[in-house]
């Protein structure tokens, strides 16, 4: 899940899903993933679980975060990783932005 946090309000980007499992890669499996359309069911999870993660790191100023998570059940999601990029002043292009 990627999202854009301008002025702490997080904007869905892209919610992804991996092609097979990561660890089964000796196995022969593919690595690689697909985009999930956005009014999916497990975007809308995706979405609701991101805004959850922004909110407990804080969410001030402007960045993009990446959340990684796992489908427990049918809709059950655990965080895995989260990353951030760093928080630059909000403009619209991305050009010419310099760090907060």
């Amino acid at each position: 899940m990627n999202s854009l946090v301008p002025e702490g309000i997080t904007t869905p980007v892209q919610t992804g899903s991996y092609l097979g499992p990561l660890l089964d890669r000796p196995g022969g499996r593919r690595l690689g993933g697909l985009a999930v359309a956005q009014d999916s069911p497990l975007a809308g999870l995706a979405q609701d679980l991101n805004r959850t993660v922004v909110a407990a790191l804080g969410g001030r100023g402007a960045f993009v975060v990446h959340t990684e998570f796992a489908v427990i059940g049918e809709d059950e999601l655990v965080v895995v990783e989260v990353a951030a990029v760093l928080r630059v002043r909000w403009c619209p292009s991305w050009r010419g932005c310099t760090p907060a």
